[in-house]
């Protein structure tokens, strides 16, 4: 298993033209590259080994729970990153030029109850996608 936050994955993912959820299968091709990217190698284990695995669930009260995941996709200067600098209270618009972002962001964002949220700013410049990445936490 890699020591990477789910953020630092899918932010690399979006850097590399992969558009992924947290709950999205991989194929062996993009989960190399992305290992790759952290420099991990990567093995791969039968289908028999995977099904072994799968029928092993960890009892529920081991279970951890996981923050959610905000997707914000638009056009460029609509917002997206004034909204994230009012929720995390900072001011990333002010050093981006003429106030404008234009790269891809993951940010971690811990709430007033000490719950953390990740959130994803992906600003579009052409058109938009039909819908936005759904992703399930």
């Amino acid at each position: 298993m890699m020591n990477v936050s789910v953020n630092d994955v899918i932010s690399t993912c979006l850097g590399l033209g992969m558009f992924v959820s947290i709950n999205q299968r991989l194929d062996a091709e993009a989960i190399t590259v992305i290992a790759d990217e952290f420099g991990y190698d990567v093995q791969f284990s039968s289908t028999e080994e995977e099904e072994a695995a799968q029928e092993e669930q960890e009892p529920e009260e081991d279970l951890k729970p996981r923050a959610p995941i905000v997707t914000i996709m638009g056009h460029v200067d609509h917002g997206k990153t004034s909204l994230l600098d009012y929720i995390r209270n900072t001011k990333v618009t002010a050093s981006e030029a003429g106030g404008i972002t234009q790269h891809i962001g993951a940010y971690d964002v811990l709430t007033k109850r000490d719950k953390k949220l990740h959130f994803l700013i992906h600003p579009v410049t052409k058109r938009l996608p039909p819908c936005a990445p759904v992703v399930h936490g």
